[in-house]
């Protein structure tokens, strides 16, 4: 008696055990096994023919595990009890938005979720169209779900984490609870997505209770001049007009022969202009 599925990969979907569409009373019988088998190793964990009991430590993570393929079953009777509700609506031929659509053959799509990657099935709407054909599938627009085949929790959750700590990181830590979490270019790319709406966020978001007064402090500097008189003079005069070297090394070389020597400065003399004080 098999009680649970493997779990698939994102991006595979070879594997024999998941090419066949299952019912939803398949998959609650497929529960109640799996639930039977946990209760089994709660009562007595130990191998058959083991005497020694199993420590608390392996026996938890079992359980871990068993637990979250309850919950991958359930996902699946959600997802698979969805689409027979929106099924029975749905009509052969469709218009939408001026587009013509016609019901085709559910195709099965993989979904990371909180509980790991699980398998559904889900009706495909076609545009009858000859080039740029576009469809659509209505249980994913009805529940919500995106291209990305990732639920928008994982998500959010990695999201979070990236505040926080860099990517990578943000995957490493979210992989200590969640059997499968996307991968750092998609944490990333997420990241970006989301900070489109910071700033709308902040602006629709009421002022804290109890908040108080808001003291907003401005700040300017105002030039005080420092340059002398002699300064001064030799910036204002009247420049004469040289004929410039052709090389970038000989116009420098002839600039600086042209500088004066220079008096040494008090403490606080500046050669520029001014010097910027805070008011």
């Amino acid at each position: 008696m098999q009680t649970s599925i493997s779990t698939p990969a994102l991006n595979r979907n070879n594997d024999p055990e998941l090419q066949e569409r299952p019912t939803v009373a398949e998959l609650q019988q497929r529960f109640r096994e799996q639930t039977d088998a946990v209760m089994a190793f709660a009562l007595d964990p130990r191998p058959p023919g083991q005497q020694q009991e199993m420590s608390f430590k392996a026996c938890e993570l079992k359980l871990v595990a068993m637990v979250f393929a309850l919950g991958r079953t359930l996902v699946m009777i959600l997802l698979a009890a969805a689409e027979n509700r929106l099924a029975k609506t749905l009509p052969e031929r469709l218009r939408r938005a001026g587009r013509k659509f016609r019901r085709l053959e559910a195709k099965g799509r993989n979904l990371q979720c909180w509980f790991g990657v699980i398998r559904y099935w889900r009706t495909y709407m076609g545009e009858d169209a000859q080039k740029d054909r576009r469809g659509f599938h209505p249980l994913d627009v009805a529940l919500g779900l995106t291209r990305d085949r990732i639920s928008m929790t994982v998500l959010a959750l990695c999201v979070r984490l990236a505040t926080k700590v860099s990517f990578a990181q943000a995957r490493s830590t979210a992989l200590w609870f969640l059997p499968s979490v996307p991968s750092t270019e998609v944490i990333e790319q997420s990241v970006l997505g989301f900070g489109r709406y910071t700033a709308d966020w902040f602006e629709s978001r009421p002022a804290p209770e109890d908040d108080g007064d808001v003291l907003v402090i401005l700040i300017d500097s105002k030039g005080v001049p420092t340059a002398t008189a002699r300064e001064l003079r030799k910036r204002r005069g009247k420049r004469r007009k040289r004929k410039l070297p052709k090389s970038p090394r000989h116009r420098g070389r002839q600039r600086r022969a042209r500088w004066s020597p220079r008096t040494r400065r008090k403490k606080g003399d500046k050669s520029k202009n001014a010097k910027m004080a805070t008011l």
